[in-house]
C-alpha cells in the first residue's frame, strides 16, 4: 500500500521543498536531501482528514485574516445561525450576537450584511462571506502559507498552543497547523529572498502578504511505513485507515489489515483475543494467539 502510494507522487520532489508527513503529524523542510526544519503539526480529524496533494507554496501571509471555508459553514455555522433571530422576548441569542462571539462578519458580494436581516432558515449560505479580523483570537495565528490547491486547505499558526502537547494531534478541518511558523517562515524566505530574522520580524510585526520570488514544492504525503537513515523500518499509526482501502483496491478484494487505526480498535482487539482465551480454555483446546486475524 505504502509502495503504491510512492507511485502517486511526483518524481522529482524539488532540491527544496515542504514535506507534510500526516501519519507522524510533522512537517519538515528539507534542502538537497538535509532537514533544515522539522517541526510538529496538527492534522485533519479523520472525519475531516487531510488530504493527499503536490503543490507550490506561492504565499507567505503575516497577519491573516480568516474566511470560514464552505464546510464548516454549512454544517457548524448555519444550525447556530438558524437557532437564532429569537427577537425581544426569546432566550436565543440574535445571529449579530452568534458571528460576534466567533469575531466574525459577514459580507456578499463583498457588501456587508446586517445577519439580523436575513432569514438563515431559507438562504443558501455559499453566497455568505463570513471572515475574522486579523488578531490574537484569529483561527489561523500569526502566519499562513498558501499553496493554492483545489481542497482549500494550507498551513498556518493556531492560538491553541496546547494541542501540540498531545502525542496524537488530528484535530483540524483538513488544515495543518505548525507548531513554530514563524520559525519555519525563516527558514523559508532566507531561502527565497535571502531575509535574516530581522527582516522576517519587520513583515511580522507589520503584517504583510509576501509573494515567493519562485514557488516553493509543498508534498502532503501519507506514508504509513517508512525507512530511517539507518535502514530499519518504521511504522505509524494508520490515521485515517487508508491502508486497507488502498490494498483492497490493488487486490481487487476486501483486505484486512493488521494495523489498526485508532486506539479505541487496539482496546476492542484485546477484548477479542481475551474472549478467544477464554473459549479455548473452556474447549481445552490450547490458545491460538493468531485466531483473531483469520476470521
Amino acid at each position: 500500500a505504502n509502495m503504491e502510494r510512492w507511485r502517486w507522487m511526483p518524481r522529482n520532489l524539488g532540491s527544496f521543498y515542504v514535506w507534510d508527513d500526516v501519519p507522524a503529524q510533522k512537517v519538515s523542510v528539507i534542502s538537497d536531501r538535509k532537514v533544515l526544519f522539522h517541526e510538529k503539526m496538527v492534522v485533519g480529524k479523520p472525519e475531516t482528514p487531510t488530504p493527499m496533494f503536490s503543490s507550490k507554496m506561492k504565499y507567505i501571509i503575516f497577519h491573516p485574516s480568516w474566511g470560514v471555508p464552505p464546510g464548516m459553514k454549512r454544517n457548524e455555522l448555519l444550525p447556530q445561525l438558524r437557532n437564532s433571530n429569537g427577537g425581544w422576548f426569546s432566550s436565543k441569542p440574535s445571529a449579530s450576537a452568534v458571528l460576534r462571539s466567533h469575531g466574525l462578519r459577514v459580507t456578499r458580494g463583498g457588501v456587508p450584511i446586517n445577519p439580523d436581516s436575513v432569514n438563515w432558515s431559507k438562504v443558501n449560505i455559499s453566497s455568505y462571506h463570513f471572515t475574522q479580523a486579523p488578531g490574537p483570537t484569529n483561527e489561523l495565528g500569526i502566519v499562513k502559507f498558501r499553496f493554492p490547491n483545489k481542497h482549500n486547505v494550507y498551513m498556518h499558526d493556531t492560538p491553541e498552543r496546547q494541542l501540540f502537547g498531545d502525542r496524537e494531534r488530528a484535530f483540524s478541518h483538513g488544515c495543518m497547523r505548525v507548531q513554530r511558523p514563524v520559525r519555519l517562515a525563516e527558514v523559508l524566505l532566507k531561502h527565497d529572498k535571502g531575509w535574516n530574522k530581522g527582516e522576517v520580524g519587520q513583515k511580522k510585526r507589520r503584517g504583510a502578504r509576501v509573494k515567493l520570488s519562485t514557488p516553493i514544492p509543498v508534498h502532503i504525503a501519507y506514508f504509513t511505513v517508512v525507512v530511517g537513515e539507518s535502514g530499519k523500518l518504521n511504522f505509524r499509526r494508520d490515521l485515517y485507515g487508508l491502508d486497507r482501502r488502498v490494498a483492497s483496491k490493488l487486490e481487487g478484494r476486501s483486505v484486512r489489515m493488521s494495523s489498526l487505526t485508532s486506539k479505541r480498535a487496539n482496546r476492542s482487539s484485546k477484548r477479542k483475543k481475551r474472549r478467544i482465551r477464554r473459549a479455548a480454555q473452556k474447549k481445552k483446546k490450547p490458545f491460538n494467539p493468531f485466531a483473531s486475524l483469520l476470521d
